[in-house]
């Protein structure tokens, strides 16, 4: 990280802080795609103070069905993400389709090994 960027990352309030902190430990069990934390500036004129916060995309619960298993997977996704899976074909496609390098999530990685394993298509991963 840039030396700018470590001052940024210093001035956060501690609201956001403890935000980003929750983002870093569970970033891995939630599927963001390409979906990016933004960080907000603020300076306010009068005072010519700054505060730094953390902008967070939104993520949904939602239930996705799997035809593999033929029931339901509560997951929890950015926007982003549920149209990219909806595009795909559903969720087994999205998963099957998609190398694990671009998953970036350990729930989907798990998720897609399970599906592979259940179809015995070992061998064909991107």
């Amino acid at each position: 990280m840039s030396h700018q960027g470590t001052r940024i990352l210093d001035r956060l309030i501690p609201s956001s802080v403890s935000k980003l902190k929750n983002i870093v430990e569970n970033q891995r069990s939630w599927f963001w795609g390409d979906s990016e934390l933004k960080l907000r500036i603020r300076k306010y004129k009068k005072s010519g103070e700054e505060r730094v916060s953390v902008v967070l995309p939104q993520l949904h619960n939602v239930q996705l069905f799997s035809h593999t298993f033929q029931r339901f997977f509560r997951l929890k996704m950015t926007p982003h993400m549920i149209k990219t899976v909806e595009a795909k074909g559903g969720l087994d496609e999205y998963l099957l389709e998609t190398p694990n390098r671009a998953l970036n999530s350990d729930v989907a990685s798990d998720l897609k090994w399970k599906i592979m394993k259940k179809k015995k298509t070992w061998g064909t991963d991107k």
